[in-house]
């Protein structure tokens, strides 16, 4: 079971098909309740069924493009609803079928339209959760994968487990020199210690570029997780000199990786990651806040639709709790609005979160009050003159 990443979100929200469904469901880990997803699976998928009959599309049809997520309710697939995270997100389309564990509530939903319906998966864009963390150190280095309540280590191909493995191959001269001096000492623990041996500081960088190298092509074939450093601080300043890694976290767990426990390293991983994304939303937040009067702002719905098809909207930020039901032609800019969700009906918000995404704008969710459920920060003003702006909102 694939856990939802950004660049899948990205991926679902760039997805055109004549029908799309997507199905949101809260799922259970473990216990007597993981019996039950299956039943809420079946009555998503039946809620599906209906408005795809709804919109006029013959019986067997449905039976065949809803026969993937069917599949998931026979009695062979119980290893599939024993591996479950906090919810279920799955996407289907003609030919096309995915599903993803999200570690974190999802709302029950069953939603019809000719784009995915992505506003629930938009905090993945920005929470982290998951990681990886290196506990370095010249004796050991082992790399942990961290996802939430878990910790394990993961395995990199061609990544050395101690400053010796890395360079047994290297200089035999210098090894030679380096095992008679009754490597690998100095040991460093503690904050502040250090050498001022060149040759061993030398030893160490090449330990460490080896280190990144492996943990860079992973990355290149994975989405760059952030990455986390443990250990005494001499080592983790080496790491951080000659690292490529794109997304290597800016502080680090210092001391002595190799005596701490992995739950306590776990825990300081997190607590160094979970402020990021509250951070920024608050910055960009102030920054629309900052900006309040001045034609660079929009926060009718309208406008934000028209800003987002032209590329025009930087920051978006809406709240996926007050969907906002209609219909929006990009041709006219004419904006159709449904007090409640019919067949035909997509959410705008929605509609105007992919445009954003799909112009490489950022999405950011929040509590947004009821009669301004979404505001953007533009690239650069939406009209050129104020009776325009009023012409498209009328």
């Amino acid at each position: 079971m694939v856990l939802i990443t950004k660049s899948a979100v990205i991926a679902i929200a760039a997805a055109v098909k004549e029908t799309c469904i997507s199905i949101y469901m809260p799922t259970h880990v473990a216990g007597q309740e993981t019996r039950q997803d299956p039943i809420r699976l079946k009555n998503r998928l039946d809620s599906a069924r209906q408005q795809l009959l709804s919109l006029g599309h013959d019986a067997d049809w449905i039976d065949d493009i809803l026969a993937p997520a069917n599949h998931l309710l026979d009695d062979t697939q119980y290893e599939f609803w024993e591996h479950q995270g906090q919810g279920l997100a799955i996407f289907i389309g003609e030919s096309f079928f995915q599903h993803y564990r999200v570690d974190y509530s999802l709302p029950e939903q069953s939603i019809v339209g000719d784009r995915f319906h992505i506003t629930p998966l938009l905090p993945v864009l920005h929470q982290v959760n998951r990681m990886l963390l290196l506990s370095l150190s010249q004796n050991e280095a082992q790399l942990y994968d961290i996802s939430p309540g878990n910790i394990k280590p993961f395995s990199v191909d061609g990544m050395p487990s101690s400053l010796e493995e890395a360079l047994k191959y290297d200089d035999p001269e210098k090894q030679l020199q380096y095992h008679s001096q009754g490597a690998p000492t100095p040991n460093y623990h503690g904050q502040g210690v250090g050498t001022t041996d060149e040759n061993q500081k030398e030893q160490i960088q090449r330990y460490c570029q080896k280190l990144d190298h492996a943990i860079c092509n992973e990355a290149s074939a994975n989405d760059a997780l952030p990455l986390v450093l443990a250990g005494v601080d001499f080592v983790q300043d080496i790491f951080r000199s000659v690292s490529k890694y794109p997304n290597l976290v800016a502080s680090g767990i210092s001391g002595n990786s190799e005596t701490e426990a992995p739950g306590y390293l776990q825990q300081e991983a997190r607590s160094l990651l979970e402020p990021r994304s509250q951070v920024a939303i608050r910055e960009a937040w102030n920054t629309y806040e900052q900006m309040t009067g001045s034609d660079k702002i929009a926060n009718q719905l309208g406008d934000i639709l028209v800003a987002a098809h032209r590329g025009q909207v930087d920051t978006l930020f809406l709240d996926p709790e007050h969907p906002q039901w209609g219909e929006y032609d990009p041709q006219t800019a004419e904006v159709e609005r449904h007090e409640q969700a019919h067949p035909k009906s997509n959410d705008l918000l929605n509609l105007a979160a992919i445009a954003v995404l799909g112009n490489s704008g950022v999405v950011y969710t929040k509590p947004m009050a009821k009669d301004t459920p979404a505001a953007a920060i533009l690239r650069y003003p939406l009209y050129a003159d104020q009776a325009t702006s009023a012409a498209v909102r009328s």
